[in-house]
């Protein structure tokens, strides 16, 4: 149900199915992460992430008097810290093309160098997403990746 295919399916939030990947337990000594092989080498300039925020939570958001603490924190699920990297031929990771330390966000776009006006394309076999750390929750969640 919550399988890697998921993250390749075309949806980025529930409808019908979760349509979510989730990972096993993260842990200090190993983080989680999930690949995406092409059939064939690619240009890749642009890296689009869809989190999970938890999109189910409930917030009166006219009277913030009645929210509970936790609805003005960052939501467990969503994704902290992560690397993205080029796979190389044998499908093992090799130049580092993301490290985010601190996301907040659940749709996150990153492009190749520093901006999309100067992306730069490089030419990869896939990519690794690897997940260090969420805002609680022991497990990555991701819902879509795309590569431009």
């Amino acid at each position: 149900l919550y399988c890697p295919k998921n993250i390749i399916n075309g949806y980025n939030r529930p409808y019908i199915l979760p349509n979510l990947w989730i990972s096993d337990r993260i842990t200090p000594e190993e983080a989680q992460h999930i690949d995406l092989i092409f059939s064939e080498e690619k240009a890749v300039s642009e890296i689009v992430l869809f989190f999970n925020p938890n999109l189910n939570i409930e917030r009166n958001n006219l009277r913030p008097g009645f929210w509970r603490e936790e609805d003005s924190q960052m939501p467990k699920e969503l994704v902290k810290e992560y690397k993205i990297y080029a796979l190389d031929d044998d499908g093992q990771p090799g130049q580092l093309l993301i490290h985010e330390k601190n996301n907040k966000s659940r749709y996150v776009r990153h492009y190749i160098g520093c901006c999309k006006e100067k992306a730069e394309k490089i030419n990869v076999k896939g990519i690794r997403i690897e997940v260090i750390d969420t805002w609680g929750n022991p497990y990555a969640e991701i819902f879509e990746v795309r590569v431009y």
